[in-house]
């Protein structure tokens, strides 16, 4: 489901990813993004014990860049899980 992308600071774009698998950390979320382009960060939250807490963010240089994601991945699916997007208030 795609909702709206938040803009931050400096006209970058910044993407909440949600419903994770436990098996995405920073590495696999930056591959899933690298061809869409100007990614300038991939973070996805995690516990103190090193586990996934299921979200993450992407930040994009651009809102094109960041368009361009969400349109290619609405309903696309990893380890069963269905990608979320969330609007990011800055």
């Amino acid at each position: 489901m795609i909702l709206m992308l938040g803009e931050v600071e400096l006209g970058m774009c910044l993407l909440y990813r949600s419903n994770l698998s436990d098996g995405i950390d920073n590495v696999a979320l930056q591959d899933m993004f690298r061809k869409f382009r100007n990614v300038l960060s991939c973070k996805v939250a995690m516990f103190e014990d090193g586990k996934s807490k299921g979200y993450g963010f992407v930040q994009f240089e651009t809102e094109e860049s960041a368009l361009a994601a969400t349109d290619k991945l609405n309903g696309f699916t990893v380890a069963d899980k269905q990608f979320i997007y969330r609007d990011v208030q800055v």
